[in-house]
């Protein structure tokens, strides 16, 4: 029911023409990230900037967009909208940004990033908080931080996740373990 009353709020927004405002199109932005169907907000989201390309230097619509894309896996067009000026001193947009950073294997920009955005990390589920916390022990693991890429780990585990996220953790810390040289473990 949620979805049908923004989609038809939407659709009438849209069809008043190219002087309409933007709000019911970006609440059913809101809406469609924040039920993960990313790609269905990537639509919405590229629609209404092509109405209003002002909406191009908003930090909502540049977060929920790379959000998004961030959930598709289009790391490097993700990386685009956090990349914008309007999101620069964000701390949530630093752990985006790290996130997508550990996902291309910019290890080096993933924990700058990360320890820019630990203010806002404490706002995220426990599954986003697991997946940024993660990425930040892969790239401190790469970089050959042991001791940080532990800590990591254990604040990944924190939180009750779904068994998928805890095993990908696991697998994460398997790795820092055999790193540590306790192959038998």
């Amino acid at each position: 029911a949620r979805y049908n009353g923004l989609m038809n709020a939407a659709s009438d927004e849209a069809g008043q023409g190219p002087d309409a405002p933007v709000a019911a199109r970006m609440a059913l932005a809101r809406f469609l990230v924040g039920s993960e169907l990313s790609y269905e907000a990537i639509g919405v989201l590229n629609n209404a900037a092509r109405a209003h390309p002002a909406l191009m230097d908003d930090r909502e619509f540049r977060g929920l967009r790379g959000i998004a894309r961030v959930m598709a896996r289009r790391y490097k067009e993700a990386e685009a909208d956090f990349s914008s000026p309007a999101l620069s001193d964000d701390p949530s947009s630093a752990l985006w940004r790290s996130y997508i950073n550990s996902q291309l294997a910019h290890w080096a920009d993933a924990r700058q990033q990360f320890s820019a955005g630990t203010e806002a990390f404490s706002h995220f589920s426990p599954t986003w908080k697991a997946r940024f916390a993660r990425g930040d022990a892969q790239a401190a693991l790469a970089l050959g931080d042991l001791d940080g890429a532990n800590t990591r780990i254990n604040l990944a585990l924190a939180d009750r996740t779904d068994s998928l996220e805890r095993l990908a953790t696991r697998l994460v810390q398997a790795r820092i373990i055999e790193a540590q040289g306790s192959k038998n473990r």
